[in-house]
C-alpha cells in the first residue's frame, strides 16, 4: 500500500509540474501538449477513487472505475505511440464536437420547454383575469337585500379575487424568470454554435476533417482513433498496441457498467439464497492491480513524451523499496 500511495502522490506532483511547463513553453500548441496529460489525469483520478473505495471495503464499486482506467490507458498509450499531435487534435475534435452537440440539443430542449411553460402560464393568467372580471361584475350587480348575507357574499368574492390576483402575480414573475433563463440559454446556444462552426469550418481542424471524409463511409461509427488507421473499436486500439491482455477483464468489467451482473451478488446454499458481502477481496485486488499497472506504465510513457526520462529510474527505485 505504501508503494501505491507513493505512485498516486508522485503522479499528482508530476502532473502539476508538467502543466506549469506546458503553460510556459507551449501556449501556442496547448491542445497537442495538454491532452495526453489530461488522459493521464483521468487514470490517476480513477486510481485514487479505487483506493478510497477499497479502504472503505466497497470493492465491487471499483469495477466501473477499473474499466474506465483501462479505456483511458489504451487511449493514452495509443495517442503517445505515434503521430501524437494529430491524434491529440483528433481526440479534441471528436470529444469537443460530441460535447457541443449534446449541449446544443439539451439547450434547445430547455428553451422549447421554457416557451411552453410561458404559454401555459399566459393561458392560466387569461383564465384568472376572466374570473376576476366575472367577480367584479357580480359585485356591482348583486341583488341580495339582507346586509349580512350580502357582506358575506362580497367577502367570499373578494377573497377569491385576491387569490386570483396573487396567482397572476406569481405567474407573471415566473414568466419573467423563464424569459431570463431563455436569454441565458440562447447565449449558451450561441457558444455551442460558435464551437461547432470552428470545428466544422475553422482552419485548425482542416486535416482532421479531411481524414474524417476519407474514412466516414468505411467505418460504421468513426471515432478519434479511426482517422488514418481505420481502427473501429477499443479492442482494436488495444490490439494495435499489443495491450489486449486485459481485454477479457475489460469485458467482465463492462457487465458492471451495463448492470448485467446483478446475480453475482448471491450464493445458493442448501436451497437458500445467501447474499454475498459487499466487499470482495479478490475484486479489490484485481481492480487495484489494474490501476497500479496502468498508472505506472502510462506514467513512464508520459515522462518520455514530456522529455523527463530521468525521473523514471528514480520512481522505479522508490517503488522497489516501498513495495
Amino acid at each position: 500500500m505504501e508503494g501505491y500511495n507513493y505512485l498516486l502522490n508522485k503522479s499528482e506532483e508530476i502532473i502539476q509540474e508538467i502543466l506549469n511547463e506546458v503553460n510556459q513553453e507551449y501556449i501556442d500548441d496547448v491542445d497537442m501538449k495538454i491532452i495526453p496529460l489530461l488522459l493521464f489525469r483521468k487514470i490517476l483520478e480513477k486510481s485514487k477513487a479505487i483506493q478510497i473505495l477499497n479502504d472503505n471495503k466497497s470493492g465491487d464499486s471499483t469495477l466501473t472505475l477499473a474499466r474506465s482506467i483501462l479505456e483511458n490507458y489504451w487511449y493514452l498509450m495509443f495517442m503517445l505511440d505515434e503521430d501524437t499531435e494529430f491524434r491529440s487534435f483528433s481526440y479534441c475534435f471528436f470529444t469537443v464536437k460530441e460535447g457541443a452537440n449534446k449541449q446544443l440539443s439539451q439547450v434547445k430542449s430547455y428553451i422549447k420547454s421554457y416557451y411552453k411553460y410561458i404559454e401555459t402560464h399566459k393561458e392560466t393568467i387569461s383564465f384568472c383575469q376572466s374570473q376576476i372580471k366575472d367577480i367584479n361584475e357580480s359585485l356591482t350587480k348583486t341583488k341580495i337585500l339582507d346586509k349580512f348575507i350580502k357582506k358575506k357574499s362580497e367577502d367570499i368574492k373578494l377573497t377569491l379575487k385576491k387569490t386570483l390576483e396573487d396567482e397572476i402575480d406569481k405567474l407573471n414573475k415566473e414568466i419573467l424568470s423563464n424569459k431570463k433563463r431563455i436569454s441565458e440559454l440562447n447565449k449558451e446556444k450561441k457558444e455551442c454554435d460558435f464551437v461547432l462552426k470552428e470545428l466544422n469550418s475553422g482552419n485548425k481542424f482542416i486535416e482532421i476533417r479531411e481524414e474524417f471524409t476519407k474514412i466516414k463511409n468505411k467505418v460504421k461509427k468513426p471515432n478519434w482513433y479511426t482517422l488514418k488507421t481505420g481502427i473501429g473499436n477499443i479492442y482494436e486500439v488495444a490490439a494495435n498496441l499489443e495491450l489486449e491482455d486485459y481485454y477479457i477483464e475489460y469485458a467482465l468489467l463492462s457487465q458492471e457498467v451495463h448492470s448485467s451482473n446483478a446475480t453475482n451478488q448471491i450464493d445458493i446454499e442448501k436451497g437458500n439464497i445467501i447474499l454475498k458481502d459487499f466487499f470482495d477481496r479478490d475484486i479489490s485486488e484485481m481492480t487495484q492491480n489494474i490501476a497500479k499497472k496502468c498508472l505506472l506504465d502510462s506514467l513512464k510513457d508520459l515522462l518520455i513524451f514530456y522529455e523527463k526520462e530521468n525521473l523514471i529510474t528514480k520512481i522505479d527505485n522508490e517503488l522497489f523499496y516501498k513495495y
